[in-house]
């Protein structure tokens, strides 16, 4: 978690100039930590900042595209609940 938490992906989601490495950064956490080594509050803050990747995108298409790749990595594992 405290690895995660550096990342500040957070903050990074929300600037414009880091928005897409933030993207694609949380996008490689879900596909590699959610379901073998992410902890329920490190599950929580993916899943929270997945939603601000979301939120956040802009009309730059590597941005949409980072996001979509998001997206589809945390359909892959999110419960159904949160899809």
């Amino acid at each position: 978690m405290e690895r995660y938490a550096a990342l500040e992906l957070h903050t990074a989601l929300s600037q414009w100039c880091t928005r897409i490495r933030a993207t694609e950064e949380l996008r490689a956490c879900f596909q590699h930590l959610y379901t073998k080594h992410a902890a329920k509050p490190m599950q929580a803050s993916m899943f929270k900042d997945a939603l601000l990747a979301v939120q956040q995108c802009d009309s730059r298409a590597p941005c949409q595209q980072a996001v979509e790749q998001l997206v589809q990595a945390a359909t892959a594992v999110l419960p159904q609940q949160k899809k």
